[in-house]
C-alpha cells in the first residue's frame, strides 16, 4: 500500500498537474520472471490481466526507454508463437468521448501483426475475441496502423516499425466523431500535434464507450516486448518527461512529508 501511495505521488510530480486526469497506467512493475497473468498492479483497472487461457507473456528487466519519456517499472514479453490471443484487461471505468492513449513497444526477429486494442464488452471466460472495434500496432508489413476487427476500414500511416528498436505509439481517440489519430515517435515533452498531422487516421469507429483493453499479436518468428501503458485525458498525461533535478527537489520533499504524516 505504501509503495502504491509513493509512486501515486511521483507520477503526480513528474506529470505536472495534467497527470492527475491519467485515467488508467500500466508500468510492469513486476519482479523479473513474473507471468503477467493474475497480475493487478498500474492504477485505473477493474481487474487483473486475464483470462488464464490467454497467453500469458513474461515480465523481464529492464524497461523499455523511448526519447526522453519517463519510465517506471519493467516490460512484458511475448515469445514467438503461431498465433497467441494476449491478455486482456477491464478498465475501471468506461472511456468515451475523447482520451489519449500511449504504449512502448520493441519487436525483434521477423515480421507479424501485434496490437493494443479497444473492445465494449467485458466477456466473463475465453481469451479469443473477433470484436476488437479499435486496434493499434504494426501489421505483417512491418507498418504503424489502425484498425478494427470486425470489417471496418485500415489506416497505414506508411511508417515502419523498425525491428530492434523501441518505438512509442501515441493515439488521441474521439469517440463522438467516430474517429482515432495515430502518431508513431512524436517524443515526449512537446506539445500536442496540431489537426493534419497525424501519421494513420481512422474515421468509422462505430462504439460510443471501450471497457476492456486487449494486446494482440500473432507471429511465429516474432519476441514482442510492451511497456508504458497510459490512457489519459490530454496528450501530457500519456507522454510525461524524465523530470528535472529540481523536481525531483520537490518530489523528494512531498515524501518527506507524507513519510512524517504516517509517523
Amino acid at each position: 500500500m505504501k509503495r502504491t501511495i509513493l509512486v501515486a505521488i511521483a507520477l503526480m510530480f513528474i506529470g505536472g498537474t495534467a497527470s492527475a486526469a491519467l485515467i488508467a497506467y500500466e508500468p510492469f512493475d513486476y519482479a523479473d520472471g513474473t507471468q503477467i497473468l493474475g497480475q493487478n498492479g498500474g492504477f485505473g483497472w477493474g481487474g487483473a490481466w486475464g483470462p488464464a487461457d490467454c497467453c500469458g507473456g513474461v515480465v523481464k528487466q529492464p524497461g523499455l526507454q523511448f526519447d526522453l519519456c519517463d519510465e517506471l517499472g519493467n516490460k512484458l514479453e511475448f515469445a514467438p508463437q503461431e498465433e497467441c490471443w494476449t491478455p486482456v484487461r477491464p478498465l475501471g471505468e468506461e472511456l468515451s468521448g475523447v482520451f489519449y492513449v500511449s504504449y512502448s513497444v520493441e519487436f525483434q526477429g521477423g515480421n507479424a501483426d501485434f496490437f493494443l486494442g479497444f473492445d465494449p464488452n467485458v466477456p466473463s471466460s475465453g481469451c479469443r475475441y473477433t470484436s476488437t472495434k479499435l486496434m493499434i500496432g504494426k501489421d505483417w508489413s512491418s507498418n504503424a496502423v489502425l484498425g478494427d476487427d470486425i470489417g471496418g476500414g485500415w489506416s497505414n500511416s506508411g511508417v515502419v516499425i523498425q525491428d530492434g528498436l523501441t518505438h512509442l505509439l501515441v493515439t488521441r481517440v474521439d469517440l463522438n466523431a467516430g474517429m482515432a489519430e495515430l502518431w508513431v515517435d512524436p517524443g515526449c515533452c512537446p506539445p500536442e500535434p496540431g489537426q493534419g498531422t497525424a501519421d494513420a487516421v481512422k474515421t468509422d469507429i462505430q462504439d460510443n464507450a471501450f471497457d476492456l483493453l486487449q494486446l494482440r499479436g500473432w507471429g511465429p518468428a516474432m519476441t514482442t516486448y510492451v511497456d508504458e501503458i497510459r490512457i489519459g485525458e490530454t496528450w501530457d498525461d500519456v507522454t510525461p518527461c524524465i523530470p528535472e533535478p529540481a523536481t525531483f527537489t520537490l518530489l523528494g520533499l512531498g515524501l518527506f512529508g507524507l513519510l512524517r504524516r504516517r509517523k
